[in-house]
């Protein structure tokens, strides 16, 4: 599902946020599925032109999309030859590191010669970028889903994602969505506010826990067919862009949501669920699952309307209820983006 309508988004400042770099981590860019081996696809994040390809032994690369010899953009009618990337205006071959292998008409390669290549990460069939401003290499590894396996899950793509482009939102309102218990009412229409039960910030990884009840006083329900159940939102943040929900005490579906800098104005938001099959053979998801990842899809809607209108307040007048984790959250973001005031927060935690 891809939806590319967005209102004009206002700058960085008009909107008052306060950082001015997008943040250093991991950021998903598409999915594995959709990067086929001999393949070649034009890219665009944090205000770069950039080129994926897989070559022949099945690794991913994303590089620099411009052919350093006379510029044109290997991303536009480029070709894979084994593991290297050929330019469509000379032929030149580039390895996956970024070097080059071959000039086909000259006796030797330009070796002095390198396209800049960015760190790739495939994980439960997503595909990950590193970003840093000053590029560094990544300085922590991404988690598994524990208890994901591509055996007794439906594949992911197509039928379990959603995809917005180029929407005026930023990772960071992503992220403080997962210290924020209070929008699960007013947003996506929770029968009550949940409780915060714990919350904590270490290294690279945000950790919450969230207290709800599922569907008191509808009666039976196609999510809850037995009535009101209570169960717990699980939420880890993987840095600032990627955020993973686990929906205890209702079903096993775990959903990735992400949020990907296009430039200083646009990002692209990405949902991945990851739905058991409710039968062993099954591709495309029963009516059921059908529905339920539907359901997930409008929730994230929800989310767009405010974030693509909203404006940030740097400090916000937040009732006692909900400061210490949606503080907490703030001084543990701040890490991530390299002209914040605050020095990164090794470790905050809380428990209500």
């Amino acid at each position: 599902m891809v939806n590319t309508a967005s209102p004009p988004m206002l700058s960085a400042s008009n909107r008052g946020f306060p950082y001015r770099s997008h943040p250093t981590g991991w950021f998903h860019v598409g999915w594995s599925a959709e990067f086929e081996a001999g393949e070649v696809m034009p890219l665009r994040y944090f205000s770069r032109d950039l080129v994926a390809f897989r070559g022949k032994s099945g690794t991913l690369s994303i590089m620099d999309a411009y052919c350093p010899h006379l510029g044109a953009h290997m991303g536009y009618g480029g070709s894979v030859c084994g593991d290297n990337l050929v330019c469509p205006f000379h032929g030149w071959q580039w390895t996956a590191e970024g070097r080059n292998a071959e000039i086909p008409y000259s006796s030797r390669p330009n070796r002095g010669q390198r396209v800049t290549v960015w760190p790739v990460h495939e994980v439960n069939g997503l595909v990950m970028l590193w970003y840093d401003a000053t590029g560094a290499e990544p300085t922590w590894e991404l988690p598994l889903i524990a208890g994901y396996d591509t055996d007794t899950f439906y594949p992911v793509h197509p039928h379990c994602t959603g995809e917005w482009l180029n929407r005026p939102v930023a990772p960071q309102f992503l992220g403080e969505n997962l210290a924020d218990s209070a929008h699960q009412k007013y947003v996506h229409e929770a029968t009550d506010v949940p409780e915060i039960v714990e919350f904590s910030g270490e290294g690279p990884l945000w950790h919450s826990r969230q207290r709800m009840v599922w569907g008191r006083g509808k009666g039976d329900t196609w999510l809850t067919p037995s009535g009101g159940k209570v169960g717990h939102l699980d939420i880890q943040g993987w840095g600032i862009g990627i955020a993973l929900f686990r929906f205890e005490g209702i079903d096993d579906t775990v959903q990735i949501q992400s949020i990907t800098p296009v430039d200083d104005t646009v990002s692209d938001l990405r949902m991945t669920n990851f739905v058991p099959r409710h039968e062993p053979d099954a591709v495309v998801p029963t009516e059921r699952a059908a529905k339920r990842i539907e359901h997930l899809r409008r929730q994230v809607g929800r989310d767009l309307v405010v974030w693509e209108h909203m404006t940030y307040v740097a400090r916000p007048p937040l009732p006692p209820e909900e400061a210490k984790p949606y503080l907490a959250y703030r001084r543990w973001a701040d890490q991530f983006y390299p002209e914040a005031a605050t020095p990164a927060v090794s470790a905050v935690t809380g428990r209500s």
